[in-house]
């Protein structure tokens, strides 16, 4: 199971913020330019459910949590991590994963000149990759946007399971997107996709992803 769960967090988290990213240069669906009609605030008719809250605090970990001793400087910002967590990157993308391989958070950036794919679009973008790799796929009611480095990012969220050597694994994942900096002929678009065993998520939520995005901070 462990072996399956691994290989699931790698593929899903890789291909959600590959994705998006891909997808920043590339007209999807019906090539509509506007805001995500999925964009709509938590005062609908059916109240949003906010699993993830929609303001992350900035300031030190509180009880549960874990410490964060390792800081990794990426293109634009900076994030802390746990020092025993694995580390990679390529010239796109940093992925941290916990030791066993169960916890996964991948950034992601590339060029989005004045923020032509607007946050909505990464984020629905980022959860349809999610899907190609899902069955049983469940949307997560949560806040349409978060607070993270001081700036509003869009976030979706999904479950689902996936079959991997003749074992289901059943999975949650995030993903956030944000354009930085706003409306110049220097925007980048980021993604953050952050992946658990269902089963597992709201501790590792806690304990890691929040105190991570609370450190992140963009520093041009």
């Amino acid at each position: 199971m462990v072996c399956s769960i691994q290989s699931l967090m790698r593929r899903l988290a890789a291909g959600v913020a590959v994705l998006a990213l891909v997808l920043l240069l590339v007209a999807c669906g019906g090539g509509n330019t506007g805001k995500s009609s999925n964009s709509n605030n938590a005062t609908s008719a059916n109240p949003v459910k906010q699993v993830v809250p929609t303001t992350l605090a900035t300031g030190t970990a509180t009880a549960g949590q874990t410490s964060l001793t390792k800081t990794y400087t990426g293109t634009g910002f900076t994030m802390k991590y746990p020092a025993d967590w694995k580390l990679t990157t390529s010239s796109t993308e940093a992925a941290f994963t916990d030791p066993s391989g169960s916890y996964n958070l991948t950034i992601g950036s590339t060029p989005n000149p004045n923020g032509t794919k607007i946050a909505d679009q990464l984020a629905e973008n980022g959860i349809a990759g999610a899907k190609t790799n899902l069955k049983n796929v469940q949307t997560v009611n949560l806040a349409q946007t978060t607070d993270i480095g001081g700036q509003p990012w869009s976030q979706r969220s999904i479950t689902g399971s996936s079959v991997l050597n003749g074992q289901s694994s059943d999975i949650e994942a995030v993903v956030l997107a944000n354009n930085h900096p706003a409306h110049t002929t220097a925007t980048k678009g980021y993604v953050i996709v952050y992946v658990a065993a269902k089963d597992m998520f709201d501790q590792a939520r806690t304990k890691y992803f929040q105190p991570m995005l609370q450190s992140f901070k963009y520093v041009s």
